[in-house]
């Protein structure tokens, strides 16, 4: 059997003892590899006995230190010591921090980081304060100290939170936020910060503006307010409906961090409807859809009526998400005027938007609507359609 064989059995047989120490079932166990080598052999997929474990385990410390193997086979060494996640490799992980490589270092830093971890923590503690150290090993460690949670390294945490580094300072301030050293004293303080650096990742602002407005404190408004006019924009675009999944997925992760939405959710959340032309402002981005539809949104949780100008604005609106929010927002103004316009959507190829146009003809009532509606009813074809149509002649009374 070659070395590299060999370290893929000893993995597997390492993350099957894990399993079975904590009663988790696994299909397959991982297999450690260099590049361009052949699987492990079947050994590596057969349960052994726990009492191979600790030899196992010695096995792969001395693999994870042998500086003569690929770097990125020492890594998933290390990754796989992490996982075991036990006092036996507490030791061989910190001195591992000592290696000169990056990346060696930073795989030691996060192994460390597993809840209750305790004795550990002056280990990345001394990573983080070292100021020569990397930033990626500095961001690692202090992983590493929020995923152990010790309530006592908190006030490290806090002092990190404003350092230089932008990366380590996200990582100090996601375990402060919504994380395991979080508290109530300070979340509001924290995350509000969080939200407003531009020099953190988009997702995890997009994260602290989640948390402020799950606050329920209106004092947030203001930071809301001013991401929303003055936050990065987004470019995005509402996917057709037959596009591809990779192509839903890439507009999903988009939205993520679409700071600007989602500090327009939040104001629709906290119901501050005096606010409601800048959320108006916002229905009139051209480029992001996704904006577009959380404003209307909001509008449409305040019922503000002074909004029904944007709202028929909006039902021309190319993403069919943006016209199903914006006709309804149109019925819940009762204006009769706007039979016409709502009727048109009747016959809109995406079934919401005729949901929705249904559920407002509804709500506008009278004669004209009732007329739209039957017309509606004799062509429609699609069965949730013909009920909603259905219901909304049945609440009218249409004669």
């Amino acid at each position: 059997m070659g070395k590299h064989g060999r370290l893929g059995t000893l993995a597997g047989l390492l993350v099957l003892v894990v399993g079975c120490s904590t009663k988790t079932a696994l299909v397959t166990p991982t297999s450690i590899a260099a590049p361009g080598s052949s699987s492990p052999p079947s050994s590596a997929r057969t349960a052994a006995p726990l009492s191979n474990a600790s030899q196992a385990l010695e096995a792969l410390v001395a693999q994870a230190k042998d500086r003569n193997l690929h770097e990125s086979v020492r890594v998933q060494i290390i990754e796989a010591l992490g996982r075991w996640a036990k006092a036996e490799v507490r030791q061989p992980l910190i001195q591992l921090l000592e290696e000169p490589s990056t990346r060696i270092r930073m795989a030691a830093a996060r192994g460390l980081g597993w809840p209750g971890n305790s004795p550990a923590v002056p280990a990345p503690r001394d990573r983080v304060l070292n100021a020569g150290e990397k930033g990626a090993v500095r961001e690692a460690a202090v992983e590493a100290l929020v995923r152990i949670g010790d309530p006592l390294v908190r006030g490290m945490i806090l002092e990190v939170s404003r350092d230089a580094h932008p990366d380590v300072r996200e990582a100090a301030l996601r375990g402060l936020v919504d994380g395991p050293l979080q508290s109530p004293i300070d979340k509001l303080e924290l995350a509000g910060r969080a939200a407003q650096d531009e020099e953190l990742s988009l997702a995890f602002r997009a994260d602290a503006i989640r948390a402020l407005t799950a606050t329920g404190d209106k004092a947030v408004i203001p930071i809301l307010v001013d991401i929303l006019e003055t936050g990065p924009r987004a470019k995005i675009a509402s996917p057709p409906p037959d596009a591809p999944q990779q192509h839903m997925l890439a507009v999903r992760y988009q939205q993520i961090g679409d700071v600007r939405a989602w500090a327009a959710q939040g104001l629709g959340e906290l119901s501050d409807c005096s606010l409601w032309p800048k959320l108006v402002k916002a229905t009139e981005d051209p480029d992001d859809f996704f904006l577009r539809y959380v404003a209307a949104t909001a509008l449409v949780k305040c019922r503000a009526d002074k909004a029904l100008s944007a709202f028929l604005n909006l039902l021309g609106d190319p993403a069919s998400e943006v016209r199903t929010v914006a006709v309804f927002g149109v019925g819940m103004s009762g204006d009769a005027s706007n039979v016409d316009v709502v009727a048109a959507l009747l016959n809109d190829e995406i079934i919401s938007v005729r949901l929705g146009a249904a559920e407002a003809l509804a709500m506008i009532g009278g004669d004209a609507a009732c007329q739209e509606l039957w017309t509606a009813y004799g062509q429609e074809t699609y069965p949730p359609v013909r009920q909603a149509l259905q219901t909304a002649l049945g609440t009218l009374r249409c004669p």
